[in-house]
């Protein structure tokens, strides 16, 4: 039971790790090429609804950015 744990873990964490890199190569993206993927503009919506929401949307941010912080300590054992 354990090891089924650890293996959907890992595989979590490997999509999680997939998931980040292809939000990077989409701002890359949407710089190089601006509105090709809308991925920056997502994040500027998502920028002005913390302005806006204030707590919930601040408590979506910090999420994003443990998750975030995290997944950059995985890589980088």
């Amino acid at each position: 039971m354990q090891q089924t744990i650890s293996k959907a873990t890992r595989l979590l964490r490997d999509l999680a790790g997939l998931g980040v890199s292809l939000i990077v190569v989409g701002v890359v993206i949407d710089i190089l090429f601006p509105d090709t993927t809308g991925i920056a503009t997502g994040i500027a919506n998502l920028a002005g609804n913390v302005s806006e929401k204030g707590l919930a949307g601040l408590i979506a941010l910090l999420l994003f950015v443990v998750i975030y912080g995290r997944e950059q300590r995985h890589v980088s054992d």
